[in-house]
């Protein structure tokens, strides 16, 4: 706002605030100062020239008179200067002495959602000669317009994702406030089906799917069975109901509307014949199954629902089905599958289970109660991606040159063993693995694929895995301590739930997604004296609602903004070498802890954008000057603060507010000039 304006600041006048916004520092635990010297940057300030006359103006609070407080010293670049400031806690703001207002753009026009790759895509906005027009464009290039009003722009081909448009309309009176226009970019998927290439006869509810975009269309077909319930128009999923033995087919067409629609895309299903249950017994009597007759170890046996069928000797069969509402029980005999193991229903006992065949898989949706070991051995496995699969105890083991792929959910209650440095353990993409116990502490994990999650959520300690190529989603829920052994590089999100500890040891983190902390424990991250490092290319935040600690915090990030979503303190120190720090409304970045301890701040690149309180112990500590690197998104716009008497220290917090100060308290007369305007 302009509240107080026209200001006399001799010899000038000031008229009008620069438009783009307001710094603010607010003081605590008792800190003050009556006499301090301030510099202010305005990087990317365009409403009106920053010349020498520029003023820096104070107000003490948001419903007061800007005023013309201290002594002037001539701006030199970006920055505005004020000597002997006696008012602290205050806002202050760059003031103009020119006499007229900035434009306003109006009348944006054009298409905010396209298809990647499109161009000559038309946006204009209201005409007002003689005046020039600034654009920016975010994932594509302007094509034609150069400064008029009206413009085309070709969106690049990149998958995705959302493009923006930028206008700022300039006049002699300076630029205004910059319109962004965000446009959605479409493209369509081309990922492959995902679901079982081997079911057997008459199996029911197999589900398959793709990944989707939203209001995308998605045309299902299915040979050898089919598909129940039938798919509606936006549906990326499906199940089928297949028939007799033989080979079937999943096809799917995925539609944009307005962009070409993608290739059909086929999946190849073989449909074999199987054994099954028809009454609850022994699994060597013939009165079990419908063929009247023991099973053959090569026979795919199914244990239909409300059947339970008991091992009474050790046994072999290929691939074996239980159905839900089923039970096998080993009891305490082994059992080899040679194809693959699907357990919607329930396999209890206490023997020994091996999966022995090659290139099999494990899925279905069941309860694995059997105790004893479940024995990965033959040849590699693979966890399909419809499975959501529960071994509450019992030991998971992986031979030597054995690989588990696991795309989809599986808990493990007991330990994860390999039995040599090859047994090996892989989440692909979006894949869950919930580990009750401890994780390979012989073998490889690898769980760097977007979107798995890797979740120790055992009920007592456990030491996290060093992955082979870092975590995507890293989980400590449960309870307990869960420790790092070593360096924890994660891709994706950190979460801390249930009532665990996460221990970082003697090793640092790196997160490229979101830090989330929901633990009720009272000491839910020991940060010791490590380094959290956040160095994603999108938006990353950190939440805990009781407020989260670090020790060193860095921020490293190509693109995208660090959002501080609950109160956050750094205890030692804050690095900024790239990336904005976004502290949401009322919460607030803090470092140091005390006057005793006031933290250190290294900066590279970086603005805060919201509230950064820091500790002042004294006129040199921090070392003057004090920065706080605050602006907006786009525009760094630091206050620099030498103090020159310190009463009393505590804490100051600072913030640059973007919003018009107003020109209240204007004109101030400032010796032989008057100043007329602010910024």
């Amino acid at each position: 706002g302009i509240a107080g304006l026209p200001k006399s600041d001799a010899p000038v006048t000031v008229y009008n605030t620069f438009s783009e916004g307001y710094w603010d520092l607010t003081t605590a635990n008792g800190f003050a100062s009556t006499n301090y010297n301030l510099n202010l940057t305005g990087n990317g300030f365009t409403s009106f020239a920053i010349t020498a006359d520029t003023r820096l103006l104070t107000r003490p609070n948001a419903v007061s008179n800007w005023d013309s407080v201290g002594t002037h010293v001539a701006a030199t670049g970006n920055t505005a200067s004020r000597n002997n400031i006696n008012v602290i806690s205050a806002q202050y703001c760059f003031g103009d002495t020119s006499a007229c207002s900035p434009p306003v753009v109006s009348g944006f026009s054009g298409a905010d959602s396209v298809c990647a790759g499109a161009t000559g895509v038309a946006y204009s906005v209201d005409n007002h000669p003689p005046n020039t027009y600034t654009w920016t464009i975010t994932g594509g290039t302007q094509a034609s317009g150069g400064t008029t009003n009206s413009i085309t722009v070709n969106w690049n081909g990149a998958p995705g994702g959302a493009g923006n448009v930028r206008a700022v309309e300039n006049s002699n009176c300076g630029g205004s406030a910059p319109y962004n226009f965000s446009v959605n970019k479409h493209t369509l998927p081309t990922t492959g089906i995902t679901g079982r290439t081997g079911v057997g006869e008459g199996s029911i509810g197999i589900p398959y799917s793709v990944d989707g975009n939203p209001g995308y269309t998605y045309t299902w077909s299915v040979t050898g069975g089919a598909i129940s319930p039938a798919p509606g128009p936006n549906d990326t999923s499906i199940t089928v109901n297949w028939g007799v033995p033989g080979s079937g087919q999943v096809r799917v067409i995925a539609d944009g509307g307005a962009c070409p629609a993608a290739s059909e895309d086929t999946l190849f299903v073989s449909i074999y014949a199987v054994v099954y249950s028809i009454a609850s017994g022994d699994w060597n009597a013939p009165s079990t199954w419908n063929i009247g007759l023991e099973p053959l170890i090569t026979d795919n046996i199914r244990i239909s629902t409300g059947n339970t069928v008991t091992l009474t000797v050790g046994d072999t069969c290929n691939n074996l089905d239980i159905k839900t509402g089923a039970i096998l029980d080993n009891s305490a005999f082994s059992l080899n599958v040679t194809g693959d193991y699907i357990v919607d229903g329930s396999h209890n006992g206490t023997g020994i289970t091996r999966l022995t065949g090659t290139n099999f898989f494990i899925d279905g949706t069941g309860t694995i109660g059997n105790t004893g070991e479940l024995l990965i051995n033959g040849g590699n496995k693979t966890i399909s991606t419809g499975a959501s699969i529960t071994k509450s105890s019992g030991q998971f083991t992986i031979d030597a040159l054995i690989t588990v792929t696991n795309n989809g959910a599986i808990t493990i209650g007991g330990n994860i063993v390999g039995n040599a440095a090859s047994s090996t353990w892989i989440n692909e993409t979006n894949a869950v693995l919930n580990a009750g116990g401890a994780v390979l502490t012989t073998g490889t994990l690898t769980a760097s694929a977007s979107g798995n999650t890797v979740n120790y959520n055992g009920s007592a300690g456990q030491s996290i895995k060093q992955p082979s190529a870092g975590y995507h989603h890293l989980t400590s829920s449960g309870s307990g301590t869960k420790t790092l052994t070593g360096n924890a590089d994660v891709n994706g999100n950190l979460s801390i739930a249930g009532t665990a500890q996460l221990d970082v040891s003697t090793f640092d983190m790196t997160i490229a997604g979101n830090w989330s902390n929901a633990s009720t424990n009272p000491n839910p991250f020991a940060e010791q004296i490590q380094t959290v490092t956040f160095d994603g290319a999108g938006a990353q935040s950190i939440s805990n609602t009781t407020g989260e600690t670090f020790y060193n915090l860095t921020t490293n990030k190509p693109a995208g903004a660090l959002t501080i979503s609950d109160n956050t303190s750094v205890s030692n120190i804050l690095t900024m070498t790239s990336g904005n720090i976004n502290a949401a409304s009322g919460k607030t970045l803090t470092l140091g802890t005390s006057t005793a301890s006031v933290g250190t701040l290294s900066r590279t690149s970086g603005t805060i954008i919201g509230n950064f309180e820091r500790w002042i112990s004294s006129t040199a500590n921090p070392a003057p000057p004090v920065l706080f690197p605050v602006g907006v998104s786009a525009n760094y716009r630091p206050a620099n603060i030498t103090f020159n008497s310190m009463p009393t220290n505590g804490r100051l917090t600072g913030a640059f507010t973007a919003s018009a100060p107003g020109n209240n308290g204007m004109p101030i007369n400032h010796s032989t000039k008057r100043g007329l305007r602010r910024f």
